[in-house]
């Protein structure tokens, strides 16, 4: 997608590690070059490319992303992912 744009862009995604948690909450953050290094508090996109990579790992339930945590814009983005099938992105940013 970045690519047919002409933008480049590095995404990261993290597991969110507290005692008791179930492994479906990450973090996430989307960087791109925008005439400087700029950060996108809410990317569907990204979050769907996030859930074909746990849907890959093996990860195949509803999973929170939390993104623009570290920038002061804390954003929700809900996945569905199926073993197989579209992913569902929903969220509230």
């Amino acid at each position: 997608m970045l690519t047919r744009s002409g933008r480049t862009g590095v995404l990261l995604v993290a597991p969110v590690v507290s005692g008791g948690d179930d492994g479906s909450r990450w973090q996430m953050r989307f960087f791109f070059l925008a005439d400087s290094l700029r950060e996108d508090p809410a990317t569907g996109s990204a979050a769907a490319l996030s859930g074909e990579l746990l849907r890959q790992a093996g990860q195949h339930d509803d999973v929170l992303l939390e993104q623009g945590v570290a920038m002061q814009r804390p954003s929700h983005l809900h996945l569905r992912v199926h073993p197989s099938g579209p992913i569902q992105v929903g969220g509230r940013v």
